[in-house]
C-alpha cells in the first residue's frame, strides 16, 4: 500500500496608485480565473477518475475524488480572490492532494488567479507573492514521481525589440515588486498547481 500527500498554497496582492489624478486608469477586460482537480486511481478492482472544474468567480473550490474500494484519491483546489475595486487585487489559492493505492494513482490540479486588463493611464504598482508547499510519499517501493510549485507574473503585450514574438515580462515570481505601469495591454497570472503519477515498481 502505497500514501502520499502533497499541499501547496498560493498568496497573491497587488496594489496599484495613480501616478496622476485620472478616472478609471484600469479596466479588466478577461477574466481567467479557475480551478481544477482530477485525480484517478486504478488497481486489480477497477478503474476510476473524475474531472472538476470551477471559474470566474470570488470563491471557487473544485473537488474531485477517486476510489476503486481498494485505492483512492482525493484532489482539492481553492481560491479566494478579488478585482471588485480595480486598483486593489487580492488572491490566495490552495492545491492539495491525498492518495493511497495498491497500484497506480495519477492527478493533476491547480488554482490560478489570471486576467488580463488595460491601462489607459500610468499606474503605480506594488506586489507581494508568498508560496509555500509540503509533501510526503511513504509505504511499500513504488515508481513515479509529482510536480508541485506555485509562482507567476505580470505581462505586457507590446514586446521588447530584441524578442518581437513574445510580451514583455514585467516581473515573475514571488516577493516583493514595483514599478510602473505604461499605458498598454497587460496579463496578469497566478497561482498553485500540481502533478505526479505514483505506480507500483519497486
Amino acid at each position: 500500500m502505497r500514501r502520499g500527500r502533497w499541499t501547496v498554497i498560493a498568496g497573491a496582492i497587488l496594489l496599484v496608485g495613480a501616478a496622476a489624478a485620472s478616472a478609471d486608469p484600469i479596466t479588466i477586460i478577461s477574466d481567467g480565473r479557475i480551478t481544477a482537480a482530477l485525480p484517478s486511481t486504478s488497481d486489480a478492482n477497477g478503474a476510476s477518475r473524475q474531472n472538476v472544474a470551477d471559474r470566474q468567480r470570488d470563491t471557487l473550490k473544485a473537488t474531485a475524488s477517486a476510489s476503486t474500494g481498494t485505492s483512492a484519491g482525493v484532489s482539492v483546489a481553492t481560491l479566494v480572490s478579488s478585482f471588485s475595486d480595480p486598483m486593489h487585487w487580492s488572491a490566495t489559492g490552495t492545491a492539495d492532494a491525498t492518495w493511497f493505492t495498491l497500484d497506480t494513482a495519477d492527478y493533476f490540479l491547480e488554482s490560478v488567479f489570471n486576467v488580463a486588463f488595460v491601462v489607459t493611464s500610468p499606474v503605480n504598482y506594488r506586489f507581494n507573492g508568498t508560496f509555500q508547499s509540503s509533501s510526503s510519499n511513504t509505504g511499500s517501493p513504488f515508481q513515479g514521481g509529482s510536480q508541485i510549485g506555485a509562482g507567476g507574473g505580470l505581462f505586457r503585450e507590446t514586446p521588447q525589440p530584441d524578442d518581437p514574438e513574445h510580451p514583455s515580462v514585467v516581473f515573475a515570481g514571488g516577493g516583493l515588486h514595483a514599478g510602473l505601469l505604461v499605458p498598454d495591454k497587460y496579463f496578469f497570472d497566478f497561482g498553485a498547481s500540481g502533478s505526479g503519477l505514483t505506480r507500483h515498481g519497486g
